[in-house]
């Protein structure tokens, strides 16, 4: 996750639905360019997602799972 999120140039939070939000970074420039969301809601992260901006095509998509339960 450090390296798509280098030399960060815009950041924004929206609202996703009711309960969840979506945090966007737009970082690099040029071929190097790429858009990062990452969303979330009040307990934890829920998905990331890393565009490549000049082609608009995603590169990365991680889905994280709640595994709270998992070790009880």
């Amino acid at each position: 996750m450090v390296a798509s999120l280098s030399d960060v140039n815009t950041a924004s939070v929206s609202a996703y639905g009711w309960t969840q939000f979506v945090l966007t970074l737009n970082c690099g420039d040029a071929a190097a360019a790429t858009q990062v969301r990452i969303r979330f809601d009040k307990k934890r992260v829920l998905e990331r997602e890393v565009t490549a901006s000049e082609a608009g095509l995603v590169a990365e998509r991680t889905t994280y799972e709640d595994l709270s339960g998992a070790f009880n």
